[in-house]
């Protein structure tokens, strides 16, 4: 019998992780059935519109787990959603709080501009309720929504080597969760903006299986957790390094396309803050010195503006709210290499590294704003997955 994850099964199961509440799981998980995720969708294919859209094959089905495995990815969902996976740092009610409902709604930025998360929650209007296992894979790997529309690569970034089974996991029990009826307007970008305004603006899906690594506390698999579920890159990491060897963790700075530029400079002649890196090349001689100078005084604001949230996080005494420091999300945060003099890390040690991940903490005693870096999400982390993290950061 075939049939989509998005009907839900009459038997109520409870998650180990939180034993007094029952939670509704896709039927076809329950009983071990496979899921097809490509029917009714054939006039994407058609060669006028692929050469618009781009590809959008149907999904493979996805064979489900029975019923005897199903507990063990529900707890292995949770705990990569809820811990290290941080999924509720962008769609959170609260952002800060790793229960919060994932409603969406946090307002973030990308290379195209403003985008708001989307509601994670099944609910059927307003979330993921009509969505499969192999759609929300999808979503999380190749960016690509169940209508075939471009999410936000940049907010996605890493996620694409993300493995088969801690994808199927995050899907299984973001499926398992209450749904939480939460509008969120959403932004569609056609095939021209994605494939050209951005360059290259999209991953493909990853054929094949993609393996898991062994749950040990070294460094290949911190490196995993980094950047393949933490996310580390996105907020780390110049836009589309995530895979480039040399560029990742090396700290972000937003790009702008030509137009992003020339919008850039004409905020700036009208006293407005822009990121005015590209902006240079497009001034004649003349005009240079005075735009060296203001953007200079620009260059000491943001840096200022980055000691107070998005270096590491900001003293005790800072009473900036959380919905300034949403605005800024994700943050261009610092390089966090520690295995090299450039590094920004390199004075750290292993431990000085765990106790970040666990506390917010830095070795100089500031306090990380947990709308900005999502440390309480990595203080779920296990002792033996931390480490891993720290030992990774200190090869780079």
């Amino acid at each position: 019998m075939v049939m989509a994850a998005s009907v839900c099964a009459a038997l109520l199961l409870a998650c180990a992780s939180d034993g007094a509440r029952e939670v509704a799981v896709p039927a076809a998980a329950v009983n071990g059935e496979v899921e097809n995720s490509g029917a009714g969708r054939d006039w994407y294919n058609l060669p006028v519109l692929r050469t618009v859209w781009g590809d959008f094959d149907p999904l493979p089905s996805v064979i489900v787990p029975d019923g005897g495995e199903l507990e063990g990815l529900l707890v292995r969902g949770g705990y990569l959603v809820r811990g290290p996976g941080a999924c509720g740092v962008c769609h959170g009610r609260t952002a800060a709080d790793p229960d919060s409902p994932l409603s969406g709604g946090r307002k973030m930025a990308d290379r195209f501009g403003e985008v708001n998360a989307a509601n994670i929650t099944p609910d059927a209007s307003t979330g993921i309720g009509t969505w499969s296992i192999a759609d929300i894979k999808r979503a999380l790997r190749a960016s690509i929504n169940k209508q075939g529309q471009a999410l936000s690569v940049d907010v996605h970034e890493g996620y694409r080597w993300m493995s088969d089974g801690d994808s199927t996991a995050v899907a299984l029990y973001l499926l398992a969760q209450p749904p939480v009826n939460s509008p969120v307007d959403r932004r569609v970008l056609g095939g021209f903006s994605r494939k050209n305004w951005g360059i290259i603006s999209q991953h493909d899906d990853i054929a094949g299986y993609v393996p898991g690594l062994p749950e040990k506390p070294v460094a290949q698999y911190g490196r995993y957790l980094a950047r393949n579920v933490a996310g580390c890159v996105v907020c780390h990491s110049p836009s589309g390094a995530a895979s480039a060897q040399g560029k990742a963790f090396t700290g972000r700075r937003q790009k702008r396309s030509l137009i992003g530029a020339l919008a850039a400079l004409f905020q700036l002649l009208q006293g407005k803050p822009a990121d005015m890196e590209q902006t240079a090349a497009l001034l004649s001689e003349e005009g240079r010195a005075e735009f060296e100078q203001r953007r200079d005084e620009q260059k000491n604001r943001e840096e200022q503006s980055l000691l107070g949230h998005a270096a590491y996080g900001v003293s005790s005494a800072d009473s900036s709210s959380a919905n300034e420091a949403q605005e800024i999300f994700p943050p261009n945060a610092p390089d966090i290499r520690a295995g090299s003099e450039e590094g920004g890390l390199y004075e750290w040690s292993v431990q000085d590294i765990l106790h970040y991940l666990t506390t917010g903490q830095t070795r100089d005693g500031r306090q990380a704003k947990p709308e900005l870096c999502p440390w309480p999400y990595f203080a779920r982390a296990s002792d033996q997955d931390k480490l891993a993290i720290a030992k990774f950061l200190k090869t780079q």
